[in-house]
């Protein structure tokens, strides 16, 4: 056989067999995971129930308490039966959120006001029936709080929802810590 012959014998047989492996291994690869599509406009969730009915807003008002060290506004019906304080330690510049009830340790609640919602991690206070959080002034979610008309919603881990009006007041608070 002419070498010409042999080499185009050769070629066509290696031609084949890569043409055969390759197809071989197409089979054999996984096909490609589709990637997630970010999208700057959020999807409604189904709803099985319909409109989340509000509660009514809680009883009380916005009371304001400023000394030399400390500054509070404080919601509910008195000092004594407080739902809800801003508190500000003005040495140290502390801000935090008080609210009325107990969890055992650390639980997630769920802010809510001038369209915007966090999480805020909560955790009881030694010896009181009280969650406290440290809260950064700059979060926008307590914005709503302090505004006239304005309306902020907590909601605690098992789902009760509670709704307060907004005040200037807090803005005192706010300022202190500043």
């Amino acid at each position: 056989m002419p070498p010409s012959t042999c080499l185009a014998a050769f070629l066509s047989a290696a031609l084949l067999v890569a043409c055969s492996q390759g197809a071989h291994q197409a089979e054999e690869m996984p096909e490609p995971t589709p990637t997630p599509q970010w999208t700057i406009t959020p999807s409604p969730l189904p709803s099985e129930t319909g409109p989340v009915e509000l509660p009514p807003m809680a009883e009380g008002e916005w009371m304001l308490n400023n000394s030399p060290t400390h500054v509070s506004a404080t919601y509910g019906p008195d000092y004594d039966q407080s739902r809800l304080t801003f508190s500000c330690e003005k040495d140290i510049r502390v801000l935090t959120l008080t609210l009325a009830g107990t969890a055992n340790g650390v639980a997630s609640y769920i802010v809510e006001s001038g369209g915007t919602a966090a999480r805020l991690d909560m955790r009881q206070v030694e010896g009181r029936q009280s969650m406290r959080a440290e809260i950064d002034i700059a979060a926008p979610v307590f914005g709503g709080f302090a505004v006239e008309g304005g309306e902020g919603r907590i909601t605690d881990p098992g789902g009760a929802m509670m709704r307060v009006p907004g005040s200037p007041l807090i803005v005192d608070v706010f300022r202190a810590c500043a």
